[in-house]
């Protein structure tokens, strides 16, 4: 092999060896954790080692073993916050760093064969850049999960939030309602919560709860009959007074059903079912919506 044909080889050889090195850099978009690996292992130690519960089982008074226990749930759930934390700093570093010094690494060869004399290097380079595309297109599937993952990690935080709220609603019992085995329980569902099967499963379920309204609200509409009840026309005439849409009180309504405990449901739902739908259920709607004092509907 000649001197070129040698320089031109060794020289995309290095450009894709620090590709890869640069790929172990984490593209997380995460400030760096203030505390070291080994406060979170002291911690990890002192709330679910084996002594971790000793203080707490060796208690007698009611008021201390519920102070005891308080801190040792807030200890437990740090550990979880920061394993949660590590999660997420690895879902969002996953195929970034590959995406990344993929097209690093197709620009410096490209770059490289433009000013590389010989026919032999230029095409070494050229089969070499069209590898690397070759293996990108190989692994865009990846590119789905990427575009996913805000909403996976949304759902992952809702889900975590309930079970958060679940857990210090909870510690406000006393001890004995509330003893430290049932939050080891909750905390147990904190963890899952933060899991990426419990989150697209969660998810699964919204969009065909979402699909089933959907589903429901076209065949009420195919199959409505009008309601002529008192309700409906005193409704109606509220949001359309003289047949001309008031945007103030259509605005006021929206507002109004989206606070409503079956907001789920009546959001899928068009106006004109809910205003003049002649079930029972729209119905019990049209009689709230009338009682409420914040609509101001007129009796």
């Amino acid at each position: 092999m000649n001197r070129s044909v040698s320089r031109g080889v060794r020289l995309p050889a290095i450009v894709i060896a620090a590709g890869a090195l640069t790929s172990c850099a984490s593209l997380e978009g995460y400030a760096r954790e203030p505390e070291p690996p080994a406060v979170i292992n002291t911690a990890r130690e002192a709330y679910y080692g084996a002594y971790a519960d000793q203080a707490y089982n060796a208690a007698t008074d009611p008021a201390e073993r519920k102070r005891i226990r308080d801190l040792l749930i807030y200890g437990k759930m740090g550990v979880i916050e920061h394993d949660f934390d590590d999660l997420e700093r690895q879902l969002n570093s996953t195929g970034n760093s590959v995406s990344l010094v993929g097209d690093l690494a197709v620009l410096s060869l490209s770059g490289i064969g433009s000013v590389t004399g010989g026919k032999s290097t230029k095409a070494a380079l050229s089969a070499a850049s069209a590898g690397i595309v070759g293996a990108q297109g190989a692994i865009s599937k990846d590119l789905y999960y990427q575009r996913t993952l805000s909403a996976i990690l949304a759902q992952m935080e809702a889900n975590r939030e309930r079970v958060r709220a679940t857990i210090f609603a909870a510690m406000k019992k006393p001890d004995a309602e509330y003893p430290l085995t049932a939050a080891e329980i909750d905390l147990k569902q904190l963890i899952r919560a933060g899991s990426i099967p419990a989150s697209i499963s969660q998810i699964t379920q919204g969009a065909n709860e979402s699909k089933q309204n959907s589903e429901d609200a076209i065949a009420a509409l195919r199959n409505i009959t009008f309601s002529s009840a008192p309700s409906s026309d005193k409704l109606g005439a509220w949001l359309a007074p003289g047949s001309i849409v008031d945007p103030t009180h259509t605005a006021a309504f929206t507002k109004w059903i989206k606070a409503q405990p079956d907001a789920a449901y009546l959001t899928s739902v068009p106006f004109v079912v809910i205003v003049r739908g002649p079930d029972p259920v729209m119905e019990a709607v049209r009689q709230r919506a009338l009682a409420d004092p914040k609509l101001g509907i007129p009796k």
